[in-house]
């Protein structure tokens, strides 16, 4: 009788221990939850929203693309697309990361370093108001990419319309100003 109380005991404080465990997890892991909403624009320079990925499937989207897809301590990710009839005009990605600013400058020098084994020549900086950005030509197709920090979001454009691409720069800066 005794040995029973002894491994109920026990069984209650493992579970006890697990629950505890589970909430510890979940309160203060990184790993991203599904339910990560970060906020893009219904239009992006006169195009509508095609196809919006959010949560998990964007985090795997945007570390397959990456050298070291651990290096970005992503909490959030989205990847939008903008255009007419499923033909893509923008491709949004965005990442949602405590030191988005610090990611994005580290980026800028790393793709100017590799440049040479990058499909994407050295990023050149610009500013719209007090943001930075950087521009570079992928160089396998010709699209111009321009990414930037804008509070805990760290974004990359792919721009295929070359027409509208400062107007669209512009209005994610504006957008994500007012919500980042």
């Amino acid at each position: 009788m005794h040995k029973t109380r002894i491994a109920a005991l026990i069984l209650v404080v493992l579970f006890g221990a697990t629950l505890l465990a589970t909430q510890l997890w979940s309160t203060y892991s990184t790993q991203p939850a599904d339910n990560v909403s970060i906020p893009v624009p219904d239009r992006l320079a006169g195009y509508p929203l095609l196809r919006l990925v959010s949560g998990d499937e964007a985090l795997r989207m945007v570390k397959g693309i990456h050298w070291e897809p651990g290096a970005i301590p992503a909490s959030g990710a989205a990847v939008a697309l903008y255009g007419i009839n499923d033909k893509v005009a923008y491709r949004l990605w965005i990442v949602e990361v405590s030191n988005a600013c610090l990611a994005v400058e580290s980026m800028a020098k790393k793709i100017a370093e590799y440049s040479n084994q990058l499909p994407y020549t050295p990023p050149q900086p610009h500013n719209y108001g007090s943001v930075t950005f950087y521009i570079t030509l992928d160089r396998r197709n010709g699209s111009y990419h321009i990414f930037w920090c804008e509070g805990s979001y760290a974004l990359w454009l792919e721009a295929y319309d070359t027409s509208t691409l400062m107007k669209a720069v512009e209005q994610l800066i504006e957008f994500y100003g007012s919500h980042g």
